[in-house]
């Protein structure tokens, strides 16, 4: 399917953590034509493209405050006259964040997941 500015702005939405509900309204379409999107090869590639993107970038924002969270970590616990609970928690919860591997989002080809698709019908057809 060639991709056009009501698809990419739904892929927009869906990156954003937009309801499916909330983007086919805002697009003025069916939450079943949305549906029809999301299973075409080509949508799901520039979703998968977008998802990517986002997750990198994410990724990387999240290092970049690691340096900060143990500065803070360590003021904290060198500082006996400091409680600062609050403080620990966030920081500690930033570290964890560093640490976590993401799902997979899926081939960002279409191409790919064109002949992903037919040979999982190939063998659909087998049984």
């Amino acid at each position: 399917m060639e991709l056009n500015a009501k698809h990419y702005q739904a892929i927009e939405g869906m990156s954003a953590g937009k309801s499916k509900t909330d983007i086919a309204l805002s697009l003025g379409v069916t939450r079943k034509t949305l549906y029809a999107w999301i299973d075409d090869i080509d949508f799901k590639a520039e979703l998968n493209v977008l998802l990517e993107a986002n997750r990198h970038s994410n990724q990387e924002f999240l290092r970049s405050l690691t340096t900060k969270a143990l500065t803070t970590i360590e003021s904290i616990m060198t500082d006996e006259a400091s409680p600062a609970k609050d403080r620990l928690n966030a920081a500690i919860k930033v570290l964890e964040l560093t640490h976590l591997k993401a799902p997979e989002i899926g081939e960002t080809s279409a191409k790919k997941l064109k002949k992903q698709r037919l040979q999982d019908e190939a063998l659909y057809d087998l049984f």
